[in-house]
């Protein structure tokens, strides 16, 4: 439903903008060619970010937005 179409869109504003402010946008770019050259989103996101997978990428999330 249109509710939870525009909670997911809101959430991954956030998320993309919690990477790009803690990691920086060059870290951001390349995470994005990983995906963009067909690496899994796991593989991507491992070789990218410090998170072994989506579940940590969530937890730090969290965290951050408490801060």
């Amino acid at each position: 439903d249109t509710d939870m179409v525009n909670l997911f869109y809101a959430e991954a504003v956030d998320v993309v903008n919690y990477l790009i402010r803690e990691f920086g946008v060059e870290r951001f770019a390349f995470f994005c060619r990983n995906l963009r050259d067909k690496k899994d989103f796991a593989a991507a996101l491992s070789s990218s970010y410090p998170f072994g997978d989506i579940q940590q990428l969530d937890k730090a999330w969290q965290r951050f937005l408490k801060e």
